[in-house]
């Protein structure tokens, strides 16, 4: 009742002490840093509050106003990323590849300009620039939660170590096979599995990136329970180690052996290769 609510009010007025409570806290530290925006920034950001910001009480006409800032946008800065990503990814209009290619050149360390430039050549892994886009747009955002891409390695391995010893290979004795290891209908079964398992993981991903190198020879090394023990890359320095980190957690045939395979990307973005028994 109301009598009762003031009788508690007053009782908490005269009698009531107060409780505090109080925890240990020490602010992060956080580098603050601003810088003016362009009119293009400003553009492309206002399209977007036009696409996202109002929910599902966006104006009738808020694709139309999107449009027409990021028209804006453009004609300030032809090569503004932001504004391209979204004329391209958000609103699906047509894009300027050109455009898109000179905003790649501006900013290659930005992954919104790969990922644009993957979407204006081809939405798809046939081609060689869309698949350089891909995978570069996969890589530099690599590790950024904010970031899902529906394209890319099925784990994340840039920036990653290996658990397979590169520097053992060709050092280390050719691995002995044991038992039915030795056959010849299990030997040529197992290459065959191995090359299989190799052509099925990301490493697709590594040789995308550098379409300049045609062949990458591998060495790899597995134990009798099929795991990797070492590989060796005959490739650039940073092709060799993204294959190695590629390869270091595959699952190989229950045979010790030591197989030489050699990859290639078809040109219609395939991973073929052949494989052999050292």
């Amino acid at each position: 009742t109301a009598e009762t609510l003031r009788g508690e009010l007053r009782s908490a007025a005269t009698g009531a002490r107060p409780l505090v409570s109080s925890r240990r806290f020490r602010a992060p530290a956080v580098t603050m840093t601003e810088r003016p925006l362009s009119d293009a920034d400003v553009h492309a950001s206002r399209a977007l509050v036009f696409l996202h910001g109002f929910g599902k009480n966006a104006p009738a006409d808020a694709k139309q106003r999107a449009r027409w800032e990021i028209a804006e946008a453009l004609a300030a800065e032809p090569h503004h990323a932001l504004a391209l990503a979204v004329a391209s990814i958000a609103l699906e209009d047509p894009v300027d590849i050109a455009a898109v290619r000179g905003a790649t050149h501006r900013e290659p360390e930005n992954w919104l300009t790969w990922a644009t430039l993957y979407k204006v050549s081809g939405n798809d892994l046939n081609s060689p620039e869309a698949r350089l886009a891909a995978t570069r747009a996969a890589r530099l955002s690599a590790g950024n939660p904010a970031v899902k891409l529906p394209f890319g390695p099925r784990r994340g391995f840039w920036g990653s170590s290996s658990g397979a010893q590169a520097d053992a290979c060709g050092t280390t004795p050719i691995p002995t096979a044991a038992g039915t290891c030795r056959s010849d209908r299990s030997r040529y079964a197992d290459r065959n599995a191995a090359l299989r398992a190799v052509v099925q993981s990301d490493v697709g991903w590594c040789l995308f990136d550098r379409p300049d190198v045609e062949n990458t020879p591998i060495t790899i090394d597995s134990d009798g329970s099929g795991a990797v023990t070492s590989i060796c890359v005959g490739a650039p320095a940073g092709l060799a180690a993204c294959v190695q980190r590629a390869l270091a957690s595959a699952s190989l045939p229950r045979c010790p052996r030591r197989y030489a395979i050699t990859l290639t990307v078809t040109p219609d973005g395939r991973i073929s290769g052949f494989s052999r028994e050292l």
